[in-house]
């Protein structure tokens, strides 16, 4: 059942894009709708999660690391897909002032990496742990890296992308939509993104990238390794 609601909510609730894209106005209603409806597979999920973290022995490390990935990124789907996915920037009349906005970095930074890309990299790890490639010890490494992973993403949308979100929406009010994408707009005055303390917060996102980025070399060093020893062992 969580699997069906996560695939209905998710892909119809997608159809906000086809308004921007020229559809009638009836689209992203229907898109805003569903994407809100999404909370609850998530919800499950989360919940599942967590009683089996608290009923189960846990006796492997493959089953910490496989509930660890899921946590990770329900609570990024939660986030990133509903609080600023469906909750936010797919609210019609908050949509139609900031659509393109960094509103929509938050909503793709925290759903894309977390929700969908961990679940990917666990494939990964699972195919190659029962593969023989990755040790026990290399699982408890990539559950570190998940979380520090998660944790890089999170600190983008805090230093950077979330703090410029409003200040494009509070421009877009007074000044137009146009206004929040200018760099010159007239007579070679400073646009939205020339001004000082925007630079600033474009450049904080650095230290999320530099924390996400560690945590990818991680994640590469270890599925090389298991790989090399996958192919010795051949």
């Amino acid at each position: 059942m969580d699997a069906i609601l996560e695939i209905a909510t998710g892909m119809i609730g997608t159809a906000h894009h086809y308004y921007w894209g020229g559809q009638p106005t009836f689209w992203l209603y229907v898109g805003a709708l569903f994407s809100t409806l999404e909370v609850i597979p998530i919800g499950f999920l989360i919940a599942y999660s967590l009683v089996i973290w608290r009923r189960s022995k846990l006796e492997n490390e493959l089953q910490k690391t496989l509930l660890t990935f899921i946590l990770i990124a329900a609570f990024g789907g939660a986030v990133g897909v509903v609080a600023f996915g469906a909750g936010m920037i797919n609210m019609p009349i908050i949509n139609y002032y900031i659509h393109g906005s960094q509103g929509t970095m938050v909503h793709a930074h925290l759903a894309m990496p977390l929700a969908y890309g961990i679940p990917t990299v666990l494939m990964w790890v699972v195919a190659f742990y029962l593969s023989g490639g990755l040790s026990e010890r290399w699982l408890r490494i990539f559950r570190f890296a998940g979380i520090i992973f998660a944790v890089g993403f999170y600190l983008q949308v805090i230093l950077s992308l979330g703090l410029i979100m409003p200040k494009q929406f509070s421009v877009v009010l007074d000044e137009g939509y146009w206004y929040m994408k200018s760099l010159f707009p007239t007579d070679w005055e400073p646009g939205f993104w020339m001004r000082n303390d925007i630079i600033i917060h474009v450049w904080s996102r650095i230290f999320g990238d530099l924390v996400s980025a560690a945590a990818i070399a991680l994640f590469i060093t270890a599925l090389l390794t298991g790989y090399l020893k996958i192919m010795r062992g051949r």
